[in-house]
């Protein structure tokens, strides 16, 4: 997985397939004109989720992708889990290569983890 820096002409253009539509998946597609962005560069991240815990913890929606990017990220780097109320468990099963977010925010609710 790598983020890409999207100017707003290319994003008003819809130039790029996956911003004209969102949500498809484009394996091994090069975007001409754009240059992926370091992860190590960003201050913040958003990151979806089948579920969370209060302890931050996040259950993904099965593909690795964000178990893969998170450990590139640096150190510092808020990561918002973003997820709807109903999507709050007890606990989340969790293995070594996982990554506790920053901040899991719902409608109602933002929690911080200890």
């Amino acid at each position: 997985m790598e983020f890409m820096e999207v100017n707003e002409a290319t994003w008003r253009a819809a130039a790029i397939d996956f911003l004209a539509r969102p949500g498809r998946f484009f394996p091994d597609q090069d975007f001409p004109g754009l240059t992926a962005v370091d992860p190590e560069a960003l201050d913040a991240i958003v990151v979806p989720g089948a579920a969370f815990d209060e302890s931050g913890m996040r259950l993904g929606l099965g593909a690795g992708c964000y178990d893969a990017f998170l450990p590139q990220v640096r150190k510092g780097c808020l990561v918002a889990g973003i997820a709807f109320d109903e999507q709050l468990c007890e606990q989340i099963p969790a293995d070594i290569h996982d990554r506790r977010m920053s901040v899991v925010v719902t409608p109602t609710r933002t929690i911080e983890p200890a």
